[in-house]
């Protein structure tokens, strides 16, 4: 038998730099976007644009949305005090007003998901998408259903979940991953208006092009709950990254939702790809005939000659190229789209996987 380890083990060489921007996704200054990136439009109609005017919220995000990188933090509460870290990532702002006196800088006021009082930012020539950390929201057809079907919902993630974790501290970012069999709970779902070049699948490649990698021009940001059981994948400590792989994430470190854990979250590049991505029942319960060793194959994320096409992608995830479940069905050749010289190539026959090529070659 040909068996492959877990796919956890093919994205580490780009973890580092993923923690460090703290974002699963490169955000694309238009100035920089190279001209081989495929440009992927919405499907739904686009929004009204984002404005500097009252009510236009923002989420916190962990870099700076017009560069990747991570600017001063300038955000003071009304009393002078610096607004804390902890309080800011991750949650909802919304301009309440902006002063303008003279050539000072303007001043902008915001509203804080669950804080007390207003926050101020000094800024020279402001506009919706050069705030520090700060990226515009959007709502559009697209989030609303996706809202619908799964905020609040436990789901299972093909190929088992990951997340990525702020901490309290700024600039301590975790990234942790749970296996396909455990389920974890879609708190929230948000569009933001700052593209991102990424590839295929939540578990996105950080600074390395490959043939999937599209550009997304309204990417989704998922908060999740994570399961109870999860394990510790890397992390980021101000100047230095630790990351790790195994053949079964089982053998990585154990992590409980440390109390230093913000919240956790991942970033999908269109619709599509995050509803095949999560599942509203796990597999065990839509697969009752598999035995009892293709169930342990399935959540060892291990690859055998013979499995099903569902086994495969519930032990490794769907394949890194665009379409529906159903139509990634009808397909027997998978390709894994990792950086060099991981790229994996998983073939079919009868319905059957009958092969995998791992030489770096994809169609």
């Amino acid at each position: 038998m040909t068996r492959m380890s877990s796919r956890w083990a093919l994205v580490l060489v780009a973890l580092g730099a993923a923690l460090t921007a703290g974002i699963a996704g490169r955000h694309v200054p238009p100035a920089a976007r190279t001209a081989e990136v495929r440009v992927i439009p919405p499907l739904s109609p686009p929004p009204a644009k984002p404005a500097l005017v009252p009510g236009q919220p923002f989420l916190f995000t962990l870099a700076d949305p017009a560069t990747g990188r991570t600017p001063s933090y300038d955000y003071i509460r009304a009393d002078g005090r610096p607004f804390p870290w902890g309080e800011a990532v991750l949650r909802v702002w919304t301009l309440q007003r902006m002063e303008r006196h003279g050539q000072e800088p303007a001043v902008l006021w915001f509203a804080v998901e669950g804080g007390p009082g207003l926050v101020r930012l000094e800024q020279a020539d402001p506009t919706p998408h050069n705030l520090p950390y700060l990226s515009p929201l959007v709502e559009d057809a697209d989030l609303q259903r996706l809202r619908r079907r799964f905020e609040g919902k436990r789901v299972w993630a093909y190929g088992g979940g990951s997340a990525v974790c702020p901490e309290t501290d700024r600039g301590n970012v975790s990234r942790i991953q749970w296996l396909a069999t455990t389920p974890a709970t879609i708190r929230r779902v948000y569009r933001i208006a700052a593209p991102f070049e990424m590839n295929r699948g939540p578990y996105v490649l950080y600074g390395a092009e490959t043939a999937s990698t599209f550009e997304a021009e309204r990417p989704f940001v998922v908060l999740l709950t994570p399961p109870e059981k999860a394990y510790l994948h890397g992390y980021s400590r101000g100047n230095t990254s630790w990351s790790m792989g195994a053949r079964d994430i089982r053998q990585l470190p154990d992590v409980s939702r440390p109390a230093s854990y913000v919240a956790a979250f991942t970033l999908f590049g269109d619709a599509e790809t995050l509803e095949r991505t999560y599942s509203l029942s796990g597999p065990f319960d839509l697969h009752p005939e598999w035995s009892k060793n293709e169930r342990a194959m399935v959540e060892g994320g291990a690859l055998d000659l013979g499995m099903t096409k569902d086994m495969v992608a519930w032990s490794y995830g769907w394949p890194m190229i665009e379409g529906t479940p159903a139509e990634l069905r009808r397909r027997n050749v998978w390709p894994y789209d990792s950086i060099g010289p991981y790229h994996l190539l998983v073939t079919f026959k009868g319905g059957r996987m009958d092969g995998i090529r791992e030489d770096g070659t994809l169609p």
